[in-house]
């Protein structure tokens, strides 16, 4: 059950990192693309996150999902939807949802680390070390967006490959603790 648990974990840990990673390389490199393009693909990466995040709290509610898992699936889908279908809507707010949802992610990243701790598991520094500072990232960028949407773009890109990093990192270690 746990095995099965930490897998579940792992592989959603490392498609998080691999969806971070490229997405924060073309908010890096390309911040000019065109912003309804990136809203389409924040708002896919928001429902497949909220999708994957929802099985993972239906697969392992009994031994570990706690109610802010599913608050912020829903909230991953919803946010998502509203991307995909409207996104003229979002244009100038980007910086800010991705900072509520890095700050979400952050806080949920917090909770697993002290759930995992309480199980034993190794890697639970790196993960709580790795929540606080998404957490502060985008507490930062909620209040600074620095005006600019180019600049903030950028340091998004930066915190997403940063963010991607510690997710896969975090998969390797699960990885390592299972066998």
């Amino acid at each position: 059950m746990l095995n099965s648990f930490l897998d579940a974990l792992r592989k959603f840990k490392a498609s998080n990192a691999i969806l971070y990673i490229l997405i924060g390389v073309v908010l890096f490199f390309v911040p000019n693309l065109s912003l309804r393009i990136v809203c389409y693909a924040i708002g896919a990466m928001l429902l497949c996150k909220g999708v994957v995040a929802f099985m993972a709290y239906q697969r392992s509610r009994q031994f570990y999902g706690m109610p802010v898992d599913l608050i912020a699936a829903i909230a991953y889908v919803i946010f998502g939807i509203i991307l995909i279908v409207a996104p003229g809507s979002f244009l100038g707010l980007i910086p800010t949802v991705i900072a509520i949802f890095m700050i979400a992610d952050g806080v949920q990243t917090l909770l697993n680390a002290s759930s995992l701790k309480k199980q034993g598991y190794d890697g639970s520094t790196t993960t709580m070390i790795r929540g606080i500072v998404v957490t502060l990232l985008g507490i930062v960028i909620f209040f600074n967006p620095f005006g600019a949407i180019t600049t903030t773009l950028r340091i998004i890109g930066i915190i997403l490959i940063v963010d991607g990093i510690s997710e896969w990192i975090d998969a390797e270690n699960i990885k390592r603790w299972m066998r």
